[in-house]
């Protein structure tokens, strides 16, 4: 529309003005995982002197047009700004991913307000990405929108989600609802929910899938900055700073705030959001306080269980909510980034050196036990957490993790209930998954066998020693010195095969399990209460609980053992299998076989032909095996791996602690089998 000549006059004023902050935005949308590992003081004041400048050239505009002038610092006059803005003052805290995403995300939230106020007035409308049609910005499908680094990685329920450096998504563990099924494309966030996953694409528009039984992963159109999924439901920020949120709401969890936002939480039934003042607002249950943050000014969210935590702008957490597993006692220190899991929490601390990991609160399944290292971004599922190192690999811990095992290549692998171990080729021990109690805290050393029981684990050392670690509450660690050559873990006893040729156990004996029989023997397998082996003349030995007759072997002649639950089974001489014990898991398959793994309530087996095989229960897919050719194979709970003819490893079922390494492998496998209250 036409300008009066005062108005023209000070339009020519505004370009150069503009010209300069473009010319200073063009140096910050870096790559999200470069940003969170480099952020310098720089990065900080170049960002501080943008927002600077475009706040005043927004003053100008609102004072120009008479639009938004009250919130004007000093009010206008005739035509312009009283008075003009004060210049930043230098950063003092530590320069961090957060600090870097606030400020990026307020410079994006400017720069669509300048737009709006160029179409609208149709003035300098030339800089506008896109043009301008009918007096509003038109935005290009498919201009990337950088997001925080911590979304690069995601953890639900039992799955988890990352992406990679050519922004595909890659997800791992559970896959019951397809939430581990990726969509082709590129991407710039990620997040999981209990059994959905939710991502931002390159251009914007969001991708869901997995469960979608309250419409969680029906996404609105549109294109956004931010995304949260929660417990069956899912939030995200427009990029006009409001909030979107659809799936369950039956607390009012997808009932968003009016205002604008930088970054959001989606918890369990409630959730929390960061407005472009710093404050933050959160909405939905509320029983617990959970939506009630104190006052300050923040700079990361997270929403969990019951409670809420947040990291101030002097990079120090607070929190709120219930005290549940301790979560609301959060530790004294500086943090980047904060995670929540359903009672836990995990931070990074906010460290030029050593970019440590924190977590506090409920540790039933070692969750709060990361290890060390330096970090670039911070996710916590249910009742576990992953994290993304330095040089950009994963690792994860805690119960259900779908955690990344150890670099190999391995020569042996064994697989517990919730965590598994293997021996490199160099001989040293790398473990993975479940780490309660310590259970995957291998020692340093040489080793040539290894079990992993429920809680604990035990190797057999170059010098022919044993050692164990994990809990040890009935002394199954605690092993006895002598000379050995095999080794098997059970629930919470251990034995094994003395240089002699005789059994020794220890651990807990309330079924008799540790009452090893005198005799030779040539190998020894431990089940959950019961303990089983071959003697010198191949036939079979079993003592310990005997409730279901899985102690009662059967004549003939064996060459190899395994022992579950409730039930165990053994290889023939001519490479048959029979099992005793549990009707339900005794069922093995006619043929030949070469190896044989039993567990809970399921069994596997490799056939002469390199298949496998496997029986009984298979309500979370663990008795279905995948297609090809393996070498070995070993079962824990409800998960079961095995090591293919090429030497690299594929794990099935739902709780398996391991997304295969990569690498080749020639294995032996080791088993151990506990129910599944015993986790």
């Amino acid at each position: 529309m036409p300008l009066p000549p005062r108005l023209r006059r000070r339009r020519r004023l505004a370009i150069p003005l503009f010209a300069a902050i473009a010319l200073s935005a063009t140096t910050l949308y870096l790559p999200a995982t470069a940003v969170a590992q480099t952020a310098t003081p720089a990065d900080i004041a170049t960002r501080d002197q943008l927002i600077f400048n475009q706040e005043s050239l927004l003053n100008a505009y609102r004072c120009q047009f008479d639009i938004d002038t009250l919130i004007v610092r000093g009010g206008c006059a005739d035509g312009v700004p009283a008075r003009p803005a004060a210049e930043p003052e230098p950063f003092a805290g530590t320069p961090n991913a957060n600090e870097i995403y606030v400020r990026d995300s307020l410079i994006a939230s400017q720069e669509s307000l300048l737009n709006a106020y160029r179409c609208r007035f149709n003035i300098d409308t030339q800089v506008v990405p896109g043009g301008c049609a009918d007096g509003q910005p038109v935005e290009p499908d498919t201009t990337p929108i950088e997001t925080n680094a911590s979304t690069t990685i995601a953890a639900g329920f039992s799955h988890a989600c990352a992406i990679k450096t050519d922004n595909s998504i890659a997800c791992w563990g559970g896959n019951g609802y397809g939430q581990s099924d990726a969509p082709p494309g590129r991407f710039t966030a990620i997040t999981t929910g209990d059994i959905h996953s939710c991502a931002i694409r390159t251009g914007g528009t969001i991708a869901c899938w997995g469960n979608n039984g309250q419409g969680q992963s029906d996404p609105p159109p549109g294109r956004f900055t931010a995304i949260s999924a929660g417990n069956s439901y899912s939030c995200a920020i427009r990029t006009d700073s409001t909030i979107a949120c659809w799936g369950w709401n039956g607390n009012g969890q997808s009932d968003p705030p009016v205002g604008r936002f930088t970054a959001i939480s989606a918890g369990n039934s409630h959730s929390c959001a960061i407005r472009t003042d710093h404050t933050v607002a959160c909405w939905g249950r509320n029983d617990s306080g959970q939506t009630e943050p104190p006052l300050g000014q923040y700079t990361a969210i997270a929403a969990g269980a019951w409670s809420s935590c947040a990291i101030k702008a002097d990079n120090t957490v607070t929190c709120w909510g219930s005290s549940r597993g301790a979560q609301i006692l959060a530790p004294q220190d500086k943090f980047s980034a904060i995670a929540a899991g359903f009672d836990h929490w995990c931070a990074i601390r906010a460290d030029n050196t050593i970019a440590k990991i924190v977590c506090w609160g409920s540790n039933d399944s070692g969750q709060t036990e990361p290890p060390l290292g330096q970090y670039a971004a911070i996710a916590s599922g249910v009742y576990f957490s992953c994290a993304i190192r330095a040089d950009n690999t994963i690792i994860c811990w805690g119960k259900e993790s779908p955690a990344n095992p150890p670099a190999g290549p391995f020569t042996t692998v064994t697989a517990g209930t919730y965590h598994s171990c293997a021996i490199r080729a160099d001989s040293t021990i790398g473990c993975w998954g479940n780490n309660g109690g310590g259970r995957s805290e291998a020692p340093p050393g040489q080793f040539t066998a290894i079990a992993a029981g429920n809680r604990h684990t035990c190797a057999l050392k170059t010098d022919n020693t044993i050692t164990c670690w994990g809990s040890n509450g009935y002394r199954q660690a605690d092993a006895p010195p002598g000379q050995f050559t095999a080794i098997a873990a059970g629930s919470s006893h251990s034995c094994a095969l003395k240089a002699g040729n005789t059994i020794t156990c220890w651990g807990n004996n309330n079924h008799g399990q540790a009452d090893a029989p005198p005799g030779q023997f040539t190998a020894i397998a431990a089940g959950y209460w019961t303990s089983c082996a071959i003697k010198a003349d191949n036939t079979i030995a079993c003592w310990g609980r005997n409730d279901h007759g899985q102690a009662d072997a059967p004549p003939g002649q064996f060459t190899a053992i395994a022992a579950g639950t409730s039930h165990s089974c053994a290889l023939k001489t001519d490479n048959t299998i029979t099992c005793w014990g549990s009707n339900s898991q005794t069922g093995a398959p006619p043929g030949q076989f070469t190896a044989i793994a039993a567990t809970a309530y399921h069994s596997c087996a490799l056939k002469i032909d390199n298949t496998i095989a496997c029986w009984g229960s298979s309500n979370e897919g663990q008795s279905d095996a995948p297609s090809g050719l393996f070498a070995a194979i070993a079962a824990g709970y409800s998960h079961s791996c095995a090591i293919r003819a090429d030497g690299t490893i594929a794990c099935w079922g739902p709780e398996s602690p391991a997304d295969p390494p990569p690498g080749q492998f020639i294995a032996k496998s080791s088993h151990a089998t506990e129910p599944a209250d015993s986790a």
